[in-house]
């Protein structure tokens, strides 16, 4: 009857309604769920060479073929690596490129007490900065652990052609000495092109990553170049 096929309609249409409520219903909950969720952290990509959780780093010949493509700059051979904390606090790290050509034996002398190949005092790590002034220099490399007359071992004399080249940029790495032929362990990254320092002091290489890391050593500076934060070398050695 026509009573018959209209009951038989409506129940039809109600049970579609009924089926798209329950599927409104349904998504309405699982994005309440999703917006309740903590986000999903990203899966950490392993470093091939070491197997780490670390992006991972440039290798010394991807660093030697980048970074000498401009000839006119002093050719880099060697590349080494100083990690850096303030107070406690790892900043990051900072890699510069050796002059081997121009520079070889400050080169080398930098080198070795980066790797500490020379003995186990004989090294960077753990050394502070002592001497940081704005707009001019981060200077450290005191080797406080050693004697008087072992730090006056370490002197060796002025090669002219490191003397030759210029303090002409920010981030230009340059020997501290207290005189001619007094070059020992300490160094400086330079802040600002320097001119009055060409032919007194040994340039040997620059900063090529971590200009951020030199920028906040800044920052713990003085006029009187005392810090006023405690800035270590926490760790260092030579990229390989």
């Amino acid at each position: 009857s026509a009573e018959g096929r209209f009951g038989r309609l409506r129940a039809i249409m109600f049970s579609k309604k009924n089926i798209l409520v329950g599927v409104g219903v349904g998504l309405a909950i699982l994005l309440m769920l999703f917006m309740l969720s903590p986000p999903l952290e990203p899966t950490p990509h392993k470093n091939a060479r070491t197997g780490n959780d670390q992006p991972a780093q440039p290798t010394r010949a991807s660093l030697v073929k980048e970074m000498n493509k401009d000839p006119s700059l002093p050719y880099m051979g060697t590349f080494v690596y100083q990690d850096i904390a303030i107070d406690g606090q790892p900043i990051g790290r900072i890699i510069s490129g050796l002059y081997t050509e121009t520079s070889p034996i400050t080169a080398e002398n930098f080198r070795s007490l980066c790797v500490g190949s020379r003995g186990p005092l004989l090294t960077y790590k753990g050394t502070r900065f002592h001497r940081i002034i704005p707009n001019f220099i981060v200077q450290g490399g005191g080797l406080e652990q050693l004697s008087r007359t072992e730090q006056h071992a370490l002197k060796f004399n002025d090669e002219p052609t490191a003397l030759a080249l210029k303090h002409d940029a920010r981030y230009i790495l340059q020997m501290a000495n207290s005189g001619p032929d007094t070059n020992g362990s300490q160094f400086c990254y330079m802040l600002k092109a320097s001119p009055h320092l060409n032919g007194k002091h040994a340039v040997f290489g620059r900063v090529v990553s971590g200009f951020e890391v030199v920028d906040r050593m800044e920052m713990a500076g003085t006029k009187s170049g005392a810090p006023t934060e405690e800035v270590v070398v926490v760790d260092s050695g030579e990229i390989l």
